[in-house]
This record gives structure tokens, sequence and C-alpha cells, in this order.
């Protein structure tokens, strides 16, 4: 079920938003928050791999996989980087794909990984707080920060990346804190001793 969200939202984002996108900076922020925040967790998901490198549970890739997200997110939302990325069409589709692969990777992190319950929500909590901050910078802001961007579109799409984007955070985090209330429940039903 998950696979084939994924790839209904796929078609919307990119058929559906794209023309839109071209032209409010708002809809282009809510194509990059679905693309992060709706379909790369969709994918992890529906995804079920047989056997996984040893090296994709430890810490370090955890780390990396955090850090990439919100190097990945903060570079492309750099006023030069995101208008250069506006202008020109293979730009563009770079940066979709990296927010998209990083976003995938954190999301592994956050909802598939072996890690342990602490590390999977701290990697959350890494994960928001540059997009919240980023989100709300954008929303407060004074003056638009992009060509062709009026300031009612920036705040806007600010909005949607610590609004709606946010709530996607706060969901996995009470998901991994809930699943650990669970695990404990179901091992001292085991092992009342």
């Amino acid at each position: 079920m998950a696979r084939i969200l994924a790839i209904v939202g796929f078609a919307v984002t990119f058929v559906g938003l794209d023309t839109a996108a071209r032209d409010n900076f708002a809809v282009h922020m809510t194509q990059h928050m679905t693309l992060i925040v709706v379909l790369a967790p969709l994918i992890v998901l529906g995804w079920t791999p047989r056997r996984l490198p040893r090296w994709t549970s430890s810490v370090g890739f955890v780390l990396l996989a955090v850090g990439a997200q919100t190097l990945a997110l903060m570079v492309w939302h750099v006023p030069g980087v995101f208008d250069a990325a506006a202008a020109h069409t293979p730009l563009h589709a770079v940066e979709h794909l990296t927010l998209f692969a990083t976003s995938v990777a954190a999301w592994w992190v956050i909802l598939a990984s072996p890690a342990g319950t602490g590390v999977r929500f701290a990697a959350c909590a890494a994960t928001a707080a540059p997009m919240l901050l980023l989100g709300a910078l954008l929303t407060f802001a004074p003056n638009p920060w992009y060509a062709g961007a009026t300031l009612v579109e920036q705040q806007t799409g600010g909005a949607v990346m610590w609004g709606p984007a946010g709530l996607a955070y706060v969901v996995a985090a009470a998901w991994i804190v809930a699943s650990a209330i669970v695990a404990d429940e179901r091992f001292a039903a085991r092992d009342p001793g």
C-alpha cells in the first residue's frame, strides 16, 4: 500500500504541481515538503529489503543520513542556489533528487533502522530542527529572499515547512515512543520477574 501511495504521490508532485511550482514559491515549497515528509517516509515504509549492509545500522550512518539531509535542505534554500535551480531544469532535477534521496536515508533511520529508540528519536529531532528553523525564518522574514517570489508566497511556503511538514516529525517521534512503550510492555508480559 505504501508503494502505491508513493507512486501516486510522485505523479501529483511532479505532474500536478510542477507547472504551478515554477510560478509560485509556496507551491514550490509544497512540492519540496511532499518529497521530504510524504514520499520519502512512504518509500521507507513500503521498502522491505532482504538484507542490508551492516554499516547502515551504525551511528556513523545515522550521523551521515541526518547530516546529508540537513545539508541538502540548507544548501538548496540559499537564495542564489535556489534561484539557479529554479532557472535551470537540470539543476532543478538535481535539487529534487538530492532532497528526496537524503530524506529517504534520514527517514530510514527514523522509521526502519535497527538503532535504539534514543538514537532514532534523536535523529527525528535533529532532522526536524533545521527544517523548522528555516521555515520560521522564511515565514517571519521582512523581505522576500528569492527572485520572483512575493513576500506572501515566501511566508506561506515557510509556514508549510514548519507547520504541516513539522507535524510529520511530531507524528514520527510519537510513533517511536509508542513503539518503545509497546515493546517494553510485551517484554514485561513475557518476563514478569
